[in-house]
């Protein structure tokens, strides 16, 4: 039994999703204390009950203290179940966070298996769905993970209600990556996404970010807009930056009181500022693959803002895995991270 401290590194979510993750993959079990210990409300939210039973549904597994407000999980998955999955928050939960849980199981299992996720597709403190569909799911199949997200409603908060369709190929392995060096910026997209508006919202952000990306003198820069279909209001500003080596997102949320200018500044500064960073890949993308490159035949490398998320994740495959990453750069700097994959 693998023993986990929920209150290292960052202290939140991302341990118990980490090890839920690479617990369903290698069916190692493992017991889980001090969940979300570094947080104003410790324990399991609604949001994080939810990865434990869908994982927990993945796997079979038998499983103690998967309840409201615990600490203390002891989760024993007991095979796989190579079938279709539907999982409901009930809230406007994260299903992007949801699936961070069940994703590396999904791509080892013995046949494509899909999965409905219902709840928030675009909320606060995790990724939309856009960049999984736009940033991750592509740098994945460089891997050989190949896998598809389509969004059928879409859930703001507090309302949720937002459907996913995730379908994931089986890998037979996974290939290194080397992401050092991002190359030219060839071009940058953006998706504007506004459920139940008035039309002037969307036609604000488009032209202001029309006008920022001259500015910027950004070639190619193209947008999208389009009206969701959701149960509430919303709006969501996506720009998915496209290197020679290496793709990028960034994204803000509309809120009320909150002008539809606001949104377009935001992405496009926290753009603006990784492109003066030196990084290959984004915050998000960095953390999101460190179980990856820890499955993967060889040695990975890659240059990302060191978050205590990534840090976290880095030690989770750690406790699961023979390997050890090895990561050069400070916390909140821009480091090298390297690790020799167990060909899994």
């Amino acid at each position: 039994m693998i023993e986990i401290d929920g209150s290292h590194g960052s202290g939140g979510g991302q341990v118990l999703r980490s090890s839920l993750a690479l617990s369903a993959l290698t069916q190692k079990p493992f017991t889980l204390e001090n969940i979300r210990a570094g947080r104003k409300n410790p324990g399991l939210a609604a949001q994080h009950l939810t990865c434990v039973r869908a994982t927990a549904e993945l796997t079979n597994a038998r499983m103690q203290g998967a309840e409201l407000g615990s600490t203390k999980l002891i989760f024993e998955p007991r095979g796989f179940a190579a079938e279709a999955h539907e999982f409901d928050c009930g809230t406007a939960g994260s299903v992007t966070l949801i699936l961070q849980s069940l994703l590396p199981a999904l791509a080892f299992a013995n046949k494509e298996i899909n999965v409905k996720l219902v709840g928030g597709t675009t909320v606060a403190w995790s990724p939309p769905a856009n960049y999984f569909e736009q940033v991750l799911f592509p740098t994945l199949a460089r891997m050989g993970l190949h896998a598809t997200l389509e969004v059928k409603k879409w859930g703001w908060y507090p309302k949720g209600g937002g459907v996913i369709e995730v379908k994931v190929k089986p890998a037979s392995g996974l290939k290194a990556i080397d992401l050092t060096e991002r190359g030219a910026l060839e071009r940058a997209n953006a998706e504007i996404v506004c459920s139940n508006l008035p039309p002037h919202v969307s036609e604000r952000m488009k032209a202001r970010a029309l006008q920022l990306a001259f500015e910027n003198g950004s070639k190619n820069f193209q947008t999208k807009t389009f009206e969701a279909p959701s149960d509430d209001q919303g709006a969501l500003f996506f720009l998915t930056a496209q290197h020679a080596n290496a793709l990028a997102g960034f994204s803000a949320l509309g809120e009320r009181g909150k002008p539809a200018e606001k949104l377009v500044e935001e992405t496009f500064a926290a753009f603006e500022l990784f492109e003066k960073s030196g990084a290959c890949v984004d915050e998000h993308l960095g953390d999101q693959l460190i179980p990856f490159l820890a499955l993967a035949r060889g040695e990975s490398c890659l240059r990302a803002l060191v978050t205590s998320h990534l840090l976290t994740n880095a030690w989770v495959c750690e406790q699961f895995l023979e390997i050890k990453f090895a990561i050069k750069g400070k916390e909140n700097e821009v480091g090298l991270v390297t690790v020799k994959g167990v060909d899994f």
